[in-house]
């Protein structure tokens, strides 16, 4: 959540506020403030889908223990999960961008199977 209010608020008001000045002084200050953005954005991205990867382990846990549908999605829920946790956990520098695309993919895939148990009730 906070990579994404940094993403989507902070850096296009930098950049609406050093665009409004008419020499080039401010731009190493703009792109200070940009470097800073991405690294935040860098630490905070990965930590969040952290957080929603045991998010998804805890809550398929409760889940596990019913039959039929719910199995299947309480099933998906854990392993996604425990996948997710490792994948973010694992010092993979090369692949970060992959882990965390595919991460994305299966909490998306995973609360699309959660709404449908929802509304198959």
């Amino acid at each position: 959540m906070g990579s994404m209010i940094v993403d989507g608020f902070v850096i296009p008001a930098i950049a609406v506020r050093f665009n409004a000045m008419g020499n080039a002084d401010p731009l190493t200050r703009a792109e200070t403030l940009f470097i800073l953005c991405g690294t935040l954005i860098r630490f905070l991205m990965p930590m969040g889908l952290l957080f929603q990867g045991a998010a998804m382990l805890s809550w398929s846990a409760a889940i596990v223990g019913s039959r039929g549908w719910p199995l299947v999605v309480g099933t998906f829920g854990v392993a996604g999960g425990i996948a997710l946790i490792v994948a973010m956990l694992a010092p993979l520098p090369q692949m970060r961008e992959h882990i965390l695309l595919g991460g994305i993919v299966v909490l998306a895939v995973w609360y699309l199977a959660l709404a449908g148990l929802l509304c198959a009730r």
